[in-house]
């Protein structure tokens, strides 16, 4: 878009230059550019176009809503979850007990509530946890 007026610029200009990230690759690794990063681009050129709009440049912002031009889907996670079950939960406190059982109310905790791990680290443990009596949880 370098040389392109301000006043030049439609959406049909920005869908093109959104649908065009897909196909940018990374300087270092050449791998393509991840959905975060093409996030980023199209979140700055939006808002470089909000600014001629807000300056009266333009009468709309033609990059408003292309982030379905992005593609990818940010519900796919690069690495698929495969929590525990339960019998493997049940299996893991049991050896957790055995084995270091000085981390089995952190696990313990971790597997029956789904905090983070720092969520779980920030939680400040009191007496009447290490008797397994009920405690509440503030995040």
């Amino acid at each position: 878009m370098g040389s392109v007026a301000i006043r030049s610029v439609d959406r049909g200009l920005c869908k093109t230059v959104v649908k065009g990230l897909q196909k940018l690759r990374g300087v270092r690794t050449n791998a393509p550019l991840a959905l975060k990063s093409r996030e980023g681009i199209w979140h700055t050129l939006e808002t470089v176009l909000s600014g001629a709009v807000d300056d009266e440049l333009l009468d709309t912002n033609p990059a408003g809503r292309l982030g379905k031009y992005l593609g990818g889907d940010r519900r796919m996670l690069k690495t698929p979850i495969h929590p525990y079950t339960f019998e493997e939960t049940e299996r893991f406190l049991r050896r957790c007990q055995l084995i270091a059982p000085e981390y089995y109310d952190f696990f313990f905790v971790g597997f029956r509530t789904g905090l983070r791990e720092g969520e779980l680290i920030e939680l400040r443990w009191n007496e009447d946890f290490a008797e397994h009596r009920p405690t509440q949880v503030q995040v």
